[in-house]
This record gives structure tokens, sequence and C-alpha cells, in this order.
């Protein structure tokens, strides 16, 4: 690999020049100024260039944009100390010529950064761009025929339950000749030939087959675009959950931004009868697209999901940290779930898990995987759900709010918690009445500011034998009535159900049972070890040392009398 180092600074570019060194990389050039640039360009080919922006005779921008333009098949690594902005400006700019590869190393720089960028760069010349693929449109429709495509799936956690909850299907193609494939190598060819409507079908034909055979209680997202909405989308999903035996509410169809904005009359019907079947709607990469936000209000979005790279650089980037968290405050305040894609490591994790993201999907909880590794991590879902504390010494709970779109925000968040179908909302006297005769209800939720004086009494009477909590900020009104509890109202709606969820298991005592011969933290990491994880991972969720996880293993085993995970998982019949 040839590497060029266009540095005005001759001490910086002699360092870069042995840093690089020291990783094995030798054939490597200085340019100093622009025509030694020229110079090397006429005689070379270049594979990764390192560009300063500060240069003395052409500043590193315009040399991007208009000296070594051809070059496009080569990589392009920034380095520079400039602003974060002019930085992120001259990425997209490069992106946007078609560089094959971008990225940014900051002054000052370690050698690990260097060899993290490196490594970056010699994985990225794996991927196929679609400028490389020479395919007619005849090819890739037999492409398709053939099932040279198919799809892969990446697992979805919920961050407060640690529940498998989802997978989003994931296309792939797997070339005779180029070998596997990622969507940017192809989807654009697949755009342009107008083939979208044909992998829909496929991949939603193979997703629901595949899904339905596991048996895993699990929702399915797919991704559809502006193309599909124009068409009779609504006619052939049905027809093809229907022929899989596939419930239309476990499915979650995604769209961008852009795919949302400016719908036709006809796109508007097809997602309104999509809904009526309980289908529900996803924007994808959130934040990076023109739609207002109006159309949240205006359509059947039920779930966000941030951009993964406002995610991945959330904690070092002040911008992308305070847009991630106004995105989930954002999709909190009105009952929509709220989905961080590229999680890949523990910090971001535990980062995106404090600010009350609901669902986690990344490289650090699963990368896309075939349906017989799916199958697999099913079964340690399955297991890992026996022992949880899904029971429950209460029925349903009833949240008594005239602010409808908060209470069913409430709503939602509590699912998360409880993993209910019953949790009921009731704006009026009326509706309560209804629910209270209709459904096991063991508590109802009462906001204080639904109380008026027209209704006081009427409600009292409703509620007489019935327990509730009182959401309040006025402990000393007269107006409130004798209530289980009374818990001080938040803005923070995440926070608010959060310490709601607390009094609630603790006024139930709904936890988990200990089994006969286990304590309560013994069945905690009993659980943790029939659902795969490691010691490590235990010693995190539970706050415990690595020798405490260890010691209680050994304990769960000679209660149990069993010798491996395998063993215990039959004592207990799972």
């Amino acid at each position: 690999m040839k590497i060029m180092i266009i540095e005005d600074e001759p001490l910086q570019s002699l360092n870069l020049k042995m840093q690089l060194s020291k990783l094995g990389y030798v054939d490597v050039v200085i340019a100093n100024n622009l025509i030694e640039v020229k110079k090397e360009l006429n005689e070379n080919y270049i594979d990764l260039f390192f560009c300063d922006l500060h240069l003395p005779d052409a500043d590193g921008v315009c040399l991007l944009s208009s000296y070594i333009t051809d070059s496009l098949n080569s990589g392009v690594v920034i380095v520079s100390a400039v602003d974060d902005k002019i930085k992120n400006l001259t990425v997209g700019m490069c992106n946007q010529l078609g560089y094959r590869y971008v990225s940014v190393l900051n002054k000052p720089f370690k050698l690990d950064d260097l060899d993290q960028v490196i490594k970056s760069y010699v994985s990225h010349q794996n991927v196929v761009k679609t400028s490389d693929l020479k395919i007619t449109s005849r090819e890739l429709n037999q492409l398709l025929m053939e099932e040279k495509f198919f799809p892969s799936y990446q697992p979805q956690f919920s961050f407060i339950s640690g529940d498998f909850i989802g997978v989003e299907a994931l296309v792939r193609l797997e070339h005779p000749e180029l070998g596997l494939l990622m969507p940017s190598s192809f989807m654009t060819l697949l755009k342009k030939y107008s083939l979208m409507k044909e992998l829909y079908i496929f991949m939603l034909d193979k997703a629901t087959k595949a899904l339905g055979m596991l048996n895993l209680d699990i929702r399915l997202s797919l991704n559809i675009n502006h193309e599909l909405l124009d068409w009779e989308l609504y006619e052939r999903t049905k027809e093809i959950c229907e022929k899989n035996n596939y419930s239309l509410t476990s499915l979650t169809l995604e769209l961008t931004e852009d795919d949302a904005y400016n719908l036709t009359p006809l796109s508007l019907e097809n997602l309104a009868r999509l809904s009526m079947q309980g289908v529900k709607f996803s924007i994808d990469d959130f934040g990076t697209g023109f739609a207002s936000l109006e159309m949240l209000i205006d359509l059947p979005i039920s779930e966000l999901k941030i951009d993964k790279k406002f995610v991945f650089n959330a904690l070092h980037d002040y911008r992308h940290l305070q847009l991630t968290k106004a995105s989930v405050r954002l999709a909190h305040s009105l009952g929509i779930d709220c989905v961080a894609e590229g999680v890949e490591d523990i910090e971001t994790w535990e980062f995106l898990k404090q600010i009350g993201v609901d669902v986690c999907q990344g490289y650090y909880t699963g990368k896309p995987m075939t349906i017989h590794d799916l199958n697999a991590l099913g079964s340690l879902a399955k297991k890992a759900n026996n022992l949880d504390s899904k029971n429950k010494n209460f029925n349903g709970i009833v949240i008594f709010d005239k602010e409808i779109i908060r209470s069913n925000a409430m709503k939602k968040i509590f699912k998360n918690y409880f993993n209910l179908h019953d949790v009921f909302v009731s704006s009026s006297i009326e509706e309560l009445s209804q629910v209270l005769r209709d459904m096991p209800i063991s508590l109802i939720i009462i906001e204080d500011n639904s109380i008026t004086l027209n209704n006081s009494e009427e409600l009292q009477s409703l509620i007489e034998d019935e327990k509730f909590f009182l959401l309040t900020n006025n402990i000393d009104d007269s107006k409130l009535l004798k209530a289980e509890k009374i818990i001080k109202k938040s803005e923070d709606l995440f926070e608010m159900v959060r310490y709601l969820h607390e009094n609630i298991v603790e006024y139930f005592d709904c936890c988990a049972k200990p089994k006969i011969l286990l304590s309560k933290r013994e069945q905690d990491v009993a659980q943790l070890l029939l659902a795969g994880f490691s010691n490590k991972y235990i010693s995190y969720e539970l706050g415990i040392s690595q020798k405490t996880v260890s010691t209680f293993k050994m304990r769960i085993f000679k209660k149990m009398n069993v010798k491996s995970i395998i063993e215990l998982a039959r004592y207990l019949n799972l």
C-alpha cells in the first residue's frame, strides 16, 4: 500500500511517517506543497492520502476538491487541528465527491488512533462500490430469481428489561464472482432499475416465513422507500403475511425522513390501511433528512431510530450528544419508542440506557446474523425469560389523564418495564368507568389536574374500592384524594414512569419469587448465566466483581447439584 502525507510542517510529516513505519507501512512519500503533490501523482498511484488542511500555497480543502480528484478510488484521512465544523464539512465534501474512504485523525494523535484508521481503511477496501459493479438490470433480476439475495437479521434488545424483542432484516447479496456484498454495493442499482418492489416482496416473504417457523415472539423491521408507498403496498404486505401466518401487528416498516416527505394520496392510503391492521411505522436515520417535525403528528409513526453517526459520536462530540438527548426527549414526549443504531461498545450502551433510549441495535448486542444463529439466540432468550420476573400479583393498570398524548406516552414506557399488554388510558370518567367495568384492573394512576370540581365527587365514588397512585406537585391541595401513594410529577416522563414502576413493584411485591434453593441475587446470576452472558457482562449488569460472580456460580451449582449451565437448564426444565 502506497501512502502520501500532505503536510507543510516537516516535523509533523516526519513523525507521521515514523508512526506508519512502526505499523509496518514503509512505502510512504511526503509532499510539503502543491508542486510536490502534483509531481508524486504524475509518477505514482496513491492508495491512501493523509492530508493536512493548512498548506502554504493551497489549502487542503481546495486540494481535495480540485487537485487529487483523479484519485477518487483512493482513501483520504484528514489530519488537522482545525474546528470540528470545518472537518465535518470537508468529510461531507469528500464523500459527495466519491472518494472510496474518508476519515479524520485529530491532532495530536496516538499510535493506537493511527492503527485504528489504517485497519478501518483496509477493511473498507473489501466493500465493493456501486460504481465497481458492472451489472445489467436483467442480470440483477436474475440474481433475485435465483435467490442470491438473502436476509441477515440484526437483533434488537430492550434497554430497560434486557429482553430480546425484535430484529431488523438487512439484505445481503452472495454474488457468484464478487462474493458477499453489502447493500451499499448494490442498492443504488436496484433503485435505478426499479427493482425495489421485487426486493421488498422477496425480503418480506423470506423473513416472515423464517420467523414464523422459529415461533419467536419478536417483531420484524423492514425498510421501505417512497416508491413502495406509491404502490399496492397494503395488498401485497397483507397477502404475504397471511400466507406465512405472520401477524401484521409484529411488523414494523422503516421510512427515512425524506421518504416520509410530500406523500401522495396513495401513500397516505397505504399508511392508513396498514396501520389499521396493526403494522407500525418507524422513521429511520432520524435527524438526517428534510421532513418537518409535523410528520410525527400527522403520520402513524410509533418509533424513531437515531442515526448511527449521532450514536457513534455521542460520547465524544457535544453536538451529537445534544442531538441524541433531544431525539430521546422528543420521542418520549410524543409516546414514541426510541431506537439507537450503531451501539458498538459498553460505554455507549451505558450512556444510552441512562438517558432513556428504549431499544438497542448494534454490534455490541449483536451483529447481523443468519437465521440459524438467530434461532440459537431465541432459544437462549426463552430460557432466560423462564426465570424472569414477569409474574405479578396484579392485573391491569389504567392511567387517568385528560392529556391523551401524555398518557399514551406513559403507557408505552410502562410496557417496556412490565412487558404488559394490559395498560389502559382514559381521559374521562366515562372511559375510566368502562375500563373498570370490563377489565381486571388492580391499580389506577391519576393525574391531579384531571380532577376537577365537576368530576371529583363522581370520581371518588367510582374508585372508592380501588387502589390508586396520585401524580401531583401539590401535596397539600385539599382536592386530592386519599391515595395509596403520592408521586411527584415530572416533565421527564421516562424518569417519572421509572419511579412509578419502582413504587408499584414495592407496593404489590411483584418481583420474581426466588427458586426454593436460590437467593434473589443467586437467581439474578442464574438468569444471566442461562441467557449466555459472560462473567464480565454479569459483573457490570449486577454491579458486582467478576470474582463475586464466580462465587455465586459455584454456590448455584452446589445448591442445584449440577456441574454446568446445560445441567442447570435441565434441572429447571428449561
